[in-house]
């Protein structure tokens, strides 16, 4: 039902390909590509998912309307699966809005699908992820399944909508920034798992090494001395 994301694989053995004066660039060459490779949203949110009107709309008549994500990648089988069944429902609930976000090859959408996503305390690691009225579905199987389930919540949350109409004005309950960062999910504390591990091997195979080289420098140190003392042996006698 879910895709992972794919990611960049860690060239572990590059270590071994540099000399050990080299080791601390390397290091700090690997701290700053993984620095670098973190979402723009753990500086910067794009998009405020609190904001009601990041959720629901007004159609011409007054009546309220809501807005579903679709997060994708075209290599993704159950994005495809829910792409047709998605699309169809603007035609069969005037009030639904389809915004339709493919992550692949987007920066900005796959920044958008990773906060919207963490604020709502699921993991965006995987798609199809299709957001709406506050709710993440991660996944999908078929229109019988995850479909219909989807289409019961989009009518549960209209029917509230219009019981209730303030609340196209107020604030959706999201987690906070602190509550996002502690719930120990989201690629950000990941690449900085991921950085420290790093840094770490790195600083221990450096002196590992060191002392290899060490070791090896004094036994050939030792074995120079003992065959001059051969030859100086050779000589008197």
């Amino acid at each position: 039902m879910q895709t992972p994301v794919p990611r960049p694989a860690t060239p572990a053995r590059l270590l071994l390909a540099y000399p050990l004066a080299r080791l601390p660039a390397l290091a700090a060459l690997l701290c700053v590509a993984l620095v670098a490779a973190l979402p723009a949203t753990a500086v910067a949110q794009a998009t405020d998912p609190a904001d009601p009107s990041f959720w629901y709309g007004r159609a011409a008549d007054g009546s309220p309307t809501i807005k579903v994500y679709f997060f994708w990648t075209s290599r993704c089988q159950h994005c495809r699966a829910a792409k047709p069944f998605l699309e169809g429902l603007p035609e069969k609930f005037p009030y639904v809005e389809l915004l339709s976000r493919p992550t692949e090859g987007s920066a900005s959408n796959a920044r958008l699908y990773a906060s919207t996503a963490r604020a709502l305390g699921a993991d965006p690691t995987s798609v199809p992820g299709i957001l709406f009225c506050g709710e993440a579905q991660i996944g999908f199987d078929d229109a019988a399944g995850v479909g219909a389930s989807i289409v019961q919540r989009l009518a549960s949350c209209r029917a509230r909508l219009q019981a209730d109409p303030s609340l196209l004005t107020k604030p959706v309950k999201v987690l906070t920034v602190e509550q996002r960062a502690s719930s120990g999910g989201g690629p950000g504390r990941t690449v900085a798992i991921v950085i420290g591990v790093l840094f770490v091997g790195l600083v221990v195979a450096g002196i590992v090494l060191s002392k290899r080289a060490a070791a090896a420098k004094a036994r050939a140190l030792e074995r120079a001395a003992a065959a001059r003392g051969g030859e100086r042996r050779k000589k008197r006698r």
